[in-house]
């Protein structure tokens, strides 16, 4: 995305980078996180807070802040996103819910499919589509149940102790 990037500052437009909640330098959303949250319903109400809708929300609050300062006139506190993957589909959704605070669009992936279920069901389906290819996997190669539950297990007393372990781009690697 940075010959992007660079295209859109050289047409003169000025560029914050927004990471979503739960990604980037932003809080990241781990299991340990998640538990603290307690039981099963307090974490779903929790994981709600992740969804594209919030980001939008986020967005749009960043948006009011940066521009009332200034008496523009209508239309001139409109700004311009562009996004890639899950940026993408923030972008749509962005559309959906304040259009009249976006000059432009630019999305780069991350289109949300044209269908009627909405996202409960779709990742319902992707969990069930999980855990069908993981059994598939493990029956395939039983050898590999142990080496993944101490894989499993090592990442997660490193998170304990506090030696997370990190991904090359910075970020960490969780169980």
């Amino acid at each position: 995305m940075l010959g992007v990037t660079n295209f859109v500052l050289d047409k003169g437009y000025k560029l914050l980078c927004f990471d979503h909640r739960g990604m980037g330098m932003s809080t990241p959303l781990t299991a340990r996180s998640l538990l603290k949250e307690g039981g099963v319903e307090a974490q779903m109400e929790y994981l709600k807070m992740f969804r594209a809708t919030e980001a939008v929300k986020d967005l749009e609050a960043l948006r009011m802040c940066l521009t009332a300062a200034y008496d523009w006139g209508e239309g001139r506190r409109k700004w311009s996103v562009m996004g890639q993957s899950y940026g993408g589909f923030v972008c749509t959704t962005y559309l959906s819910f304040y259009p009249e605070g976006l000059r432009e669009v630019w999305v780069f992936g991350g289109l949300p499919p044209v269908m009627e279920r909405g996202p409960d069901e779709v990742i319902k389906s992707l969990i069930e589509k999980l855990r069908e290819r993981n059994e598939r996997y493990y029956k395939k190669y039983p050898e590999d149940v142990g080496r993944v539950k101490e894989i499993v297990g090592y990442l997660k007393s490193k998170e304990e102790e506090g030696k997370a372990v990190k991904l090359p781009t910075g970020g960490i690697l969780s169980a």
